[in-house]
């Protein structure tokens, strides 16, 4: 009986936890949304390496976003040199709204403009940020940003 009644709790608790857990779209933007990336500082990448960088609405047009990019949002970019070119391949972002909720967004988006190659001979050996060149995410699909759990102890 205390078995059954244990695994009766155990499946009610589940149950009621699931919606909780359940990942929740609570911003979507998108792929026609304008937006532009800011380096937080000036800095030259001599090796393939990772860049952050903070993304904001450039003026996008009504209904390409779901609600308003939150104001403190930040992106990382994966630098991939030696080619012609460097590679820029856009890794997680993530946003912390004014209501303090965690939004997590991985894009599948193209970097555009963003730094320049440095080298000789047509090979990219250096990148460089700089704060004053800003450049593009240009969105291939939906950017759909998921409520984030949260330590609420501290």
């Amino acid at each position: 009986m205390k078995t059954r009644l244990g695994l009766m709790l155990s499946l009610l608790s589940c149950c009621s936890l699931a919606p909780v857990l359940a990942e929740e779209v609570v911003l979507t933007v998108q792929p026609q949304a304008q937006l532009q990336l800011l380096p937080l500082a000036d800095q030259t990448l001599t090796e393939t390496g990772t860049v952050t960088v903070h993304p904001q609405d450039a003026g996008s047009p009504a209904g390409a976003l779901s609600e308003p990019l939150p104001e403190y949002c930040l992106l990382s970019i994966q630098v991939g040199l030696g080619g012609a070119q460097a590679q820029l391949t856009p890794g997680k972002m993530i946003c912390i709204t004014e209501d303090h909720r965690i939004l997590e967004a991985m894009p599948q988006a193209e970097v555009v403009g963003l730094g320049e190659c440095l080298g000789n001979s047509g090979q990219c050996s250096r990148f460089r940020l700089t704060t004053t060149r800003v450049g593009q995410l240009r969105l291939q699909a939906p950017l759909e940003f998921t409520l984030q759990p949260r330590n609420l102890s501290n």
